[in-house]
């Protein structure tokens, strides 16, 4: 997380130094001082989405960052905004229901190794197995209503898209002391309910969107849940029950 964050602020103040000078020396491309400032922002959004594998965050960023440059670049008018905008909704969709497992299967594995380096070996890799440790729930357009009864949760990978998805956790147990939930919303929202036995930890990006998580120590601590991902164009909700 450190490094990543370091990335992202470098790249806001390059980015920043950067558009600064070009605007003195006459080279702003026709672009306006909120269009740099909001160019800025974008960039930043974009680096950070790369290095969080965010296909919403990367889709959405580079598609805003060309209907302000479409001119100097050379977009057809008919393309902006709306055309780009479902593009990078669609692309978000599609490419998350393809990559999505995969890559938060490698995720899960690298934030496994970063718990174990931070507390010591006390967790037991055990990924996809019969007993339901790796839970995968998606829900596209419409509502829907989920319940998770893992006995063993290792990992859970939520998804949504222009849906309403509340997901349950009060029936599941985590066996180790560290679990993570990837949740990956797009034009929705999605409402998790979490055990107050369960300390979180929020890492979830929110690229256009909204994401409602109120802080709260477990007083009977009973593992660690990392809950990361990105919310685009929507909004995540984390409800402690």
């Amino acid at each position: 997380m450190k490094d990543s964050n370091s990335i992202f602020i470098g790249a806001l103040f390059l980015v920043a130094a950067v558009l600064i000078v070009l605007n003195a020396m006459g080279y702003t491309m026709g672009i306006g001082p909120t269009a740099i400032v909001l160019s800025v922002v974008l960039a930043a959004c974009l680096i950070k989405s790369l290095v969080k594998l965010s296909f919403g965050g990367v889709l959405f960023s580079s598609a805003f960052l060309l209907i302000i440059y479409s001119q100097p670049l050379g977009i057809p008018e008919k393309l902006v905004p709306w055309p780009i905008i479902l593009v990078a909704a669609f692309g978000t969709i599609g490419l998350n229901l393809i990559f999505r497992k995969s890559i938060n299967r490698s995720k899960y594995k690298a934030r496994a190794k970063e718990f174990r380096e931070s507390h010591g070996n006390v967790f037991v890799e055990n990924i996809a197995s019969s007993d339901g440790d790796y839970v995968y729930e998606k829900n596209t357009f419409g509502g829907s209503t989920r319940y998770i009864k893992s006995q063993n949760l290792i990992h859970a990978d939520i998804s949504n898209s222009f849906g309403e998805m509340k997901v349950y956790f009060d029936g599941a147990n985590i066996t180790s002391e560290f679990a993570t939930i990837s949740v990956n919303n797009s034009f929705g929202e999605t409402i998790l309910y979490i055990p107050r036995k369960w300390e979180i930890e929020n890492r979830v990006v929110g690229s256009f969107g909204s994401i409602d998580a109120n802080t709260y120590s477990a007083d009977e601590k009973v593992a660690t849940v990392i809950i990361e991902g990105n919310v685009s164009f929507g909004e995540l909700k984390i409800i402690y029950i």
